[in-house]
């Protein structure tokens, strides 16, 4: 289920999440995010089998590097979950892998749409770089107890 391929110096695919790939994906998730395990599993379930969600590992090569979601709505595509994993960091790969997701996220809705956390530095000037801009922001505070 290869989905897109780029090549510029190594071979980059781009694979949508199976029930074969699914351990791979919740693994990748726990490396990437610190998601444990059994707290996303019905997240994962849900990419796999409900219609208007995907996930997709990105591989170079056969070594898996990054993950990232859809969530595809009448007005807009919604691009979650975007992930890198440590040692594939500042190499360009998070770029890849958003330049990517972006055909598949806009072949079903005329707008993509991403959320990310405003202590996410190097993700905030990646996107703002890729054209996207702020339609809103929420911060959360936190009092230590």
């Amino acid at each position: 289920n290869t989905v897109c391929k780029q090549s510029p110096s190594a071979l980059f695919s781009l694979q949508l999440v199976t029930q074969q790939s699914r351990e791979l994906l919740l693994r990748l998730m726990y490396e990437i995010f610190g998601i444990e395990d059994g707290e996303n599993d019905s997240f994962v379930d849900n990419a796999i089998s409900a219609p208007d969600r995907d996930a997709f590992i990105l591989y170079e090569e056969t070594q898996p590097i990054g993950i990232v979601s859809l969530n595809y709505e009448k007005e807009d595509t919604f691009i979650y979950g975007l992930g890198i994993r440590l040692q594939h960091r500042g190499k360009g790969n998070g770029r890849r892998l958003a330049q990517m997701i972006m055909p598949l996220a806009l072949a079903k809705a005329p707008e993509a749409v991403l959320d990310v956390d405003t202590d996410n530095p190097p993700a905030l000037k990646l996107y703002k770089s890729m054209g996207f801009q702020v339609r809103f922001q929420e911060d959360y505070y936190v009092i230590p107890i």
